[in-house]
């Protein structure tokens, strides 16, 4: 039988409108989410978090005469975008806003924990060398496909994405209830998920 899950990514404080890494226009997305979670449909309810400690390797803050957006060389040669600091560990900037429903029973995942690796995907680090415990949790409910939306669509949302397609889950992106860091950059996202037979719907496509 096909079960389904909705992945929630990173939908905290930094990332909404007004955080440190805020995107423009992302607060509706916050009730919409909830509506979207009521949907019999789903089996199970999955939120990530961006839970980086102090000093973490994607943040400006780390690499003094870096500033936000800059992108360096790290020294074993991968390229790193530099970011505000956040989502720190245990910060208001890393939780939840008060108006998302999560439920004692939802699913917590923690990303981006290594001080030395980011971590845009719910299942692997940037490098690739470690997984989440998603991949795991999955398979043990019986899990086969998955519809993702969050923040933000251009980056963590669309690694996630497509990890999952590539791990073998039937892969859904709700477009309306995911925010953009830019347009161009979005308009290639969902162009590379098509191109990976990703499913783009909005949430009024959603069988019930």
């Amino acid at each position: 039988m096909t079960k389904t899950a909705l992945v929630v990514i990173d939908v905290q404080n930094d990332f909404l409108e007004g955080g440190s890494l805020g995107v423009d226009g992302s607060l509706p997305i916050v009730p919409l989410i909830n509506e979207i979670r009521k949907n019999p449909l789903f089996s199970e309810i999955i939120f990530t978090q961006d839970w980086h400690p102090k000093g973490h390797v994607s943040f400006a803050s780390a690499h003094p005469g870096h500033k936000p957006m800059d992108v360096i060389t790290l020294p074993d040669g991968t390229e790193q975008t530099l970011w505000p600091d956040h989502c720190v560990q245990d910060s208001e900037g890393a939780a939840f806003p008060a108006n998302l429903v999560v439920l004692p029973t939802d699913y917590i995942v923690h990303k981006g924990t290594n001080k030395d690796v980011d971590s845009y995907s719910a299942f692997f680090d940037n490098k690739r060398i470690h997984k989440t415990s998603l991949e795991d949790y999955l398979h043990k409910k019986g899990i086969t496909t998955l519809y993702f939306c969050g923040l933000c669509l251009d980056f963590c949302v669309f690694y996630s994405a497509m990890d999952s397609h590539s791990v073998g889950f039937k892969t859904y992106c709700i477009l309306d209830a995911c925010g953009s860091i830019g347009a161009e950059s979005a308009a290639k996202a969902k162009e590379d998920m098509k191109g990976s037979s990703i499913i783009l719907l909005n949430s009024s496509e959603i069988p019930q």
